[in-house]
């Protein structure tokens, strides 16, 4: 996150320099901001995944009856 807000300032920084290209820096600053997901570790979605949320569904269920919905 601190790389996003840096970059943030440096750009804010560049708009007072003389001759910049203030459109182009404004869009940067209103860009997205780009991830690479490539490397990330990818996860199955398993029986066991599955039974798993299941169990926990229940337990929320459960817990309404108890507690009352919040939901709406």
């Amino acid at each position: 996150m601190s790389k996003y807000w840096s970059e943030y300032k440096q750009r804010l920084e560049q708009l007072e320099d003389p001759g910049v290209e203030v459109r182009a820096i404004q869009e940067s600053l209103l860009a997205q901001p780009k991830y690479n997901a490539g490397n990330r570790k990818r996860n199955k979605y398993t029986k066991e995944v599955d039974k798993r949320l299941v169990e926990i569904l229940k337990e929320e269920t459960r817990k309404d009856r108890l507690f009352g919905s919040t939901h709406k």
